[in-house]
C-alpha cells in the first residue's frame, strides 16, 4: 500500500520499506518545512526508523533551521539524498557535513543506485560523500 502525504514544499510517500521525500523545485526549505515534512513520515506509521530516499532537485536551499531539525531527527536507519546538478550536490554535501546523526547519509544522482545503497547491509560509516 502506498501512503502519500502532501504540503506546499513537498510530497512524501511510503511504499514498501522506502519513505521518500520528494521536495519541489525552487523551494527553499524552512524549519517548518522540515518539521512538516517529519511529521508526515511519523503520520504514516512508521515506529521503526525508516530507509529514506530525499530528492532535492532543483531545492533553492536549507535554511539553517531546517538543517537544525534535519540534524536531530531520529526517525533514519540510512538517507539517500538525490540530486542532479552541481549546485543540488553541493547542498547535500553542505547538509551532510553539517549533520551529526547517526544516520549514514550519502549522495546519489540517479534513484537506482540509491535504491540499492538504502537497501544494502551492513550499514556504513555515518556519512560519506
Amino acid at each position: 500500500m502506498i501512503q502519500v502525504v502532501n504540503s506546499p514544499e513537498c510530497t512524501v510517500s511510503l511504499a514498501g520499506d522506502i519513505v521518500r521525500v520528494r521536495w519541489f523545485p525552487g523551494v527553499r526549505v524552512s524549519r517548518q518545512a522540515a518539521m512538516d515534512c517529519l511529521a508526515a513520515v511519523t503520520s504514516m506509521g512508521e515506529c521503526n526508523r525508516v530507509l529514506m530516499l530525499v530528492d532535492l532537485t532543483g531545492v533553492a536551499g536549507l535554511d539553517r533551521g531546517a538543517r537544525t531539525v534535519f540534524a536531530q531527527e531520529k526517525l533514519t536507519r540510512k538517507v539517500a539524498v538525490i540530486g542532479a546538478t552541481p549546485v543540488d550536490e553541493i547542498i547535500a554535501n553542505y547538509f551532510i557535513a553539517l549533520d551529526s546523526g547517526p544516520s549514514p547519509i550519502r549522495y546519489f544522482t540517479n534513484t537506482s543506485d540509491a535504491e540499492a545503497w538504502l537497501r544494502a547491509c551492513p550499514l556504513e560509516a555515518p556519512h560519506s560523500y
